[in-house]
């Protein structure tokens, strides 16, 4: 059975243009949004904000400044509702940094940012095992890189940066989803081919053990984000300078093989994608459509058996009929979802 989406007008909560935007649950009201201040020396700044219904509720007054130096390739976690991790690349200093933020109502206190070591990344993404473990997954130069944090407070311990794959091919696109408390699924592109590795993960030592597979090998992904249905089934959604696809994974839950599905085309040309899951077998989409005058479109999916994903028949929604980027999309409760963005 399909969906039925619906959209409401937005709220401008940042007058200055917001980039690399990343959203997240922090509860079925609440969430957080993470992103570059474009306006102010390429800050980064996060928020929480509140929602009733379809009214979304969020103060500028409570924007809180977290990298005062310029930031890029931003990703945001929730580990619980008073708890969250972001990650990005500190453009000034050229490495990975990774910081903790404790949540008091709308009121976010920040600790001091870790950089597990020099490393400078062209993507980052972060996702939460639990309520005080975490994985960072990156991709610098030629090689797709990960490393656990724990948060006690706001102060983060890291384990080693460990090597997915590579080194070889110019590696990019880095994104992740939680599967459980102990794995976790990181996709990226190397030499244009895309890739997806389990990561299984030792808290107590902080190490990965990865199981990686090649997943697309017959275009080349300009961007690509990943979503969990539950421990063992994934959804990608990517896009190359033409068209867009779909594609499921089922991972096998002794050995952590990945099964890829066959891919679902689309030949709308769109750009700054974000997936989300709205529960075991449906999914949302959110993207710029290049095709249509760069306006902002949402559209439903859903999975059927372990790999078959097919898109719902009402099609793409438009959200925003002005020029966007930096979209972001996340479930709040199975009814209402969130979309981040920026209007242009």
């Amino acid at each position: 059975m399909g969906i039925t989406v619906s959209v409401d007008s937005g709220q401008t909560f940042e007058s200055g243009a917001a980039q690399y935007v990343a959203v997240a649950k922090l509860d079925a009201n609440t969430f957080i949004v993470a992103y570059q201040d474009a306006d102010d020396s390429n800050k980064g700044k996060a928020v929480v904000g509140t929602r009733v219904g379809t009214t979304i509720t969020v103060s500028s007054g409570d924007i809180a400044t977290f990298e005062t130096n310029e930031v890029a390739f931003i990703d945001v976690c929730v580990l619980s509702s008073s708890l969250i991790v972001i990650s990005y690349q500190d453009t000034t200093s050229s490495r990975i940094e990774v910081i903790a933020a404790t949540i008091s109502g709308t009121t976010l206190t920040f600790g001091t940012a870790v950089n597990p070591g020099a490393y400078n990344p062209n993507s980052t993404s972060v996702c939460a095992l639990d309520s005080t473990n975490f994985i960072v997954s990156f991709t610098a130069t030629t090689a797709a890189r990960a490393y656990v944090g724990s948060v006690s407070g706001t102060t983060i311990t890291t384990g080693a940066v460990q090597t997915a794959y590579g080194p070889g091919s110019t590696s990019t696109l880095a994104n992740s989803a939680t599967l459980n408390s102990t794995d976790y699924i990181f996709i990226w592109s190397r030499g244009g081919d895309l890739y997806a590795g389990v990561g299984v993960v030792d808290t107590a030592l902080q190490t990965i053990v990865f199981k990686v597979t090649t997943f697309e090998t017959t275009i080349t992904a300009t961007s690509a984000r990943v979503a969990s249905f539950d421990g063992l089934h994934f959804i990608v959604f990517f896009a190359d300078a033409t068209d867009n696809y779909i594609s499921a994974g089922s991972i096998n839950d002794s050995t952590h093989v990945i099964t890829v599905g066959t891919d679902v085309a689309d030949t709308t040309n769109i750009s700054n994608i974000a997936v989300c899951t709205i529960d075991s077998t449906h999914f949302l989409v959110s993207y710029c459509d290049t095709d249509d005058s760069n306006k902002g479109k949402v559209r439903a999916g859903s999975l059927s058996g372990s790999t078959t994903l097919a898109w719902d028949a009402e099609g793409a929604i438009t959200f925003d009929t002005a020029t966007i980027t930096y979209t972001g999309v996340c479930n709040l409760d199975g009814e209402y979802f969130l979309i981040g963005f920026k209007h242009t």
